[in-house]
């Protein structure tokens, strides 16, 4: 027991020390715009869209009569008659909604090019191809239904079915979606300006049933979801993401930097220097810190790569960015640690930033400007044609899972 205790406690000491090896400093940076285009460029936005319905839990049917109802996408018909096993996967019950949403949020992203600036063509050559992606789901979570007994004064199951024991059926329901705008590409990447994931709950519905008076062993009402508040949550929520996609971004960064288990004391005050933005200085002190390191002890190769990180953070601050790759790959190299491989990831990042800043900014590495293809102005009070379903074009789902 005593050599347990000890090894835990020296295994904590490790994960203390490793935990406070390393500090941040700020800077404020400009991050390019998630789709960036040169001035006055002629965009053409598609989108592509589908929805599923999702049913979990046991066996279970449902049954509804068709409605007609108005609501803020105006009149919509629903109707529910469906059979399904655990997973199972069918049509969405409002894809009428959905189709709107997605025609909606394709009308706010063209509106926001628009706002930038840009000009709406039809596709063709020297016109910017955007695709919007929208995914949706109504998911039914069904429980197993649950035994109540009577007790004391509490006569609901007796009342309910003349037995002291009934039945308690659950089934909540939410409707997610996910989206995504797709770019051309830039620095050799292709641009994506947003992977969002948003769920809105339906709701809990809650039903008393006796045993032996359902065979299909479920009950469901769907009567008190409000699904046209759910889609009109959705349409809100994915339009607005929209907004800003198309513009530089002020951030504040944190520089993570390496301020202990190095035997050199320049290291700490080129931290010190760092957490003052005084990259400049700070550099100058990291490399009289690495060249202390590799003379006192070069064979600590945790304490080299170490400093070496934190010169590739300052040369990364300072905008050399291809000096800071070269010392970042050295520190990878020298020692590996999580940190320094985040530090490549936000270098990578900030050469692709650069990159889309100047293409906005139409300088020299911006793609050409294109032609002026003779197109009307889009315009924004005009909505976009419905999107296409997977019946005629759209993403198509994963199949569903066989059947058991």
């Amino acid at each position: 027991m005593s050599l347990r205790l000890s090894g835990l406690a020296v295994f904590g000491v490790a994960l203390l020390t490793s935990a406070c090896a390393t500090t941040s400093a700020p800077q404020k940076v400009v991050r390019g715009p998630d789709i960036a285009l040169p001035p006055g460029q002629p965009f053409a936005l598609t989108v592509e869209s589908a929805c599923r319905g999702v049913w979990k839990g046991p066996t279970m049917v449902a049954r509804r009569e068709s409605s007609t109802s108005d609501g803020v996408f105006g009149k919509v018909t629903t109707t529910i008659t469906h059979k399904s096993r655990e997973g199972e996967y069918g049509e969405c019950v409002q894809s009428g909604l959905f189709s709107q949403v997605a025609a909606e949020v394709q009308r706010k992203a063209a509106q926001a090019l628009v706002a930038a600036g840009h000009r709406q063509s039809p596709p063709g050559e020297g016109v910017a191809p955007l695709k919007l992606i929208v995914l949706a789901e109504e998911v039914r979570d069904l429980q197993p239904p649950s035994t109540m007994k009577d007790s004391g004064k509490d006569t609901t199951c007796q009342k309910a079915c003349g037995s002291a024991e009934c039945l308690s059926y659950k089934w909540e329901g939410k409707v997610e979606a996910e989206a995504h705008l797709q770019g051309p590409k830039v620095a050799g990447e292709a641009q994506e300006a947003f992977d969002v994931n948003t769920g809105i709950s339906l709701g809990e519905q809650h039903k008393l049933g006796c045993k032996g008076n359902n065979p299909d062993g479920w009950f469901r009402d769907e009567s008190r979801y409000d699904w046209r508040n759910a889609y009109r949550q959705l349409s809100d929520e994915l339009g607005d993401r929209m907004k800003g996609a198309f513009a530089p971004k002020n951030e504040v960064a944190s520089i993570t930097l390496f301020d202990s288990g190095i035997d050199a004391p320049q290291n700490d005050q080129g931290v010190t220097l760092a957490r003052q933005q005084k990259w400049t200085e700070a550099l100058a002190a990291f490399d009289q810190a690495l060249s202390e390191q590799q003379t006192k002890d070069p064979s600590n190769r945790k304490a080299v790569g170490r400093v070496k990180h934190n010169r590739a953070a300052c040369l990364m601050a300072l905008g050399k960015f291809e000096d800071a790759l070269t010392a970042q790959n050295d520190a990878a190299q020298t020692e590996s640690d999580s940190d320094i491989v985040s530090l490549g990831n936000e270098i990578h990042r900030r050469i692709v930033d650069a990159v889309k800043l100047q293409v906005v900014k139409g300088g020299a590495d911006a793609p050409p400007a294109a032609p002026q293809a003779p197109a009307a102005p889009a315009t924004p009070d005009v909505p976009a044609p419905p999107p296409p379903g997977p019946e005629n074009g759209g993403v198509p789902f994963p199949p569903p899972p066989p059947a058991r």
